[in-house]
């Protein structure tokens, strides 16, 4: 099997949403298939993901360089230049003995009392969450506290862990995927609060 085409992240970075899907509407013609992570729509949210991975580490976030790294493995992404310079620079500080571990190097992968076990907890049920209220809002199902505690029953949390993780996965793809396109119900405010 031939190596999916690398993506260069000045020349894709810049599309839309629309652009991506119909660019990964034409490889699916072609028989790419629809949930390769290397496909057109999935490398243009990876190149997305790399931008708030930037924003990240330009703000700090020495981990952000490691998913960055990661985006760029997963989809096929060629790496950035700001991405290379510094992976390597923080790899070498280690290899060179500059520093005595890959935490200093690249930052601690949780934060000190993290609890591993709600860590993953919110990782794997953040989106399962956040899909399950988009599908029974789509039936016509209000989003409002019924729903919540429909889907924390469902689910097994609370509600208050349901509403952040609904929450978190909003925030996630507001950021990575500003433009992303909504449903509207007919007769919804254009500007009403986006689920």
């Amino acid at each position: 099997m031939p190596a999916p085409p690398k993506w260069n992240y000045d020349e894709h970075a810049s599309w839309t949403f629309d652009q991506a899907l119909e660019e990964q509407e034409r490889a699916a013609a072609d028989g790419k298939d629809w949930a390769d992570p290397d496909g057109p729509l999935w490398q243009w949210i990876g190149l997305q993901e790399l931008k708030a991975a930037r924003a990240s580490y330009d703000s700090g976030d020495k981990l952000a360089l490691l998913r960055a790294v990661s985006l760029c493995a997963q989809h096929s992404l060629v790496m950035p230049d700001w991405l290379a310079v510094q992976f390597l620079a923080r790899y070498r500080k280690v290899t060179r003995v500059r520093v005595g571990s890959w935490d200093e190097a690249f930052g601690r992968p949780f934060k000190k009392g993290t609890h591993i076990s709600q860590a993953r907890l919110r990782l794997e049920k953040r989106f399962l969450v956040h899909n399950r209220i988009r599908t029974l809002h789509a039936d016509g199902r209000s989003i409002n506290e019924d729903l919540f505690d429909e889907v924390a029953t469902e689910l097994g949390v609370s509600r208050t862990v349901c509403k952040e993780l609904w929450a978190e996965a909003q925030g996630l793809l507001d950021r990575i995927l500003p433009d992303r396109p909504t449903k509207r119900r007919p007769g919804k405010r254009k500007n009403s609060r986006r689920y």
